[in-house]
């Protein structure tokens, strides 16, 4: 019967104090009663956003490649269009592959290279012999780069191409290299 009277009493004693507080906070006018006169009255928003005409003109999605150029889209320079690649006969291709198996056998030699291919022969994941491999390839091509400059498009080309090949493959295998060179 205790139990009974105390919750219904409690949540009403909670009631009563909750309005005595509020009525005690100074400076609060009373639900329903007129607003002093000295009180600020509604003022107008501020503008957050700017007015519509006043943003730029948005970019363009594709750039105006012709020679005419519209108002609407700027025309690119002819330095930012790429530039055509030169011919190469089919026996500079062989010569420029043939240099580039050359320096690839040494750069492959290099300490670094080497310990990047150990740690990826003995990686115990998928994801950590490809993560060693991409490691092996980009040191090894840097390596490449600084020992030919001039062909630096193809190691480029050879770069890329060996690193997309690790990334389709479901198991990535190891490179290995012939000690002629």
């Amino acid at each position: 019967m205790r139990m009974i009277i105390s919750l219904i009493l409690f949540p009403l004693a909670l009631n009563v104090m909750a309005c005595g507080l509020s009525a005690q906070v100074p400076g609060t006018p009373a639900p329903g009663a007129p607003l002093p006169a000295d009180s600020p009255q509604e003022t107008a928003a501020p503008e957050l956003l700017p007015r519509s005409d006043a943003l730029p003109d948005p970019a363009p999605l594709y750039p105006n490649l012709s020679k005419t150029p519209k108002a609407s889209r700027p025309a690119v320079s002819a330095e930012a269009a790429p530039a055509p690649t030169p011919y190469v006969s089919p026996e500079e291709r062989r010569v420029i592959q043939q240099r580039l198996d050359k320096i690839r056998a040494l750069a492959s030699r290099n300490p670094e290279s080497i310990s990047l291919l150990k740690l990826a022969s003995t990686a115990l994941s998928v994801e950590a012999r490809r993560n060693y491999l991409r490691a092996y390839y980009v040191t090894v091509c840097m390596r490449m780069r600084q020992m030919e400059p001039r062909l630096g498009g193809y190691i480029r080309e050879f770069e890329r191409e060996r690193i997309r090949a690790i990334g389709r493959s479901k198991a990535p295998q190891i490179p290995t290299h012939s000690r002629d060179g």
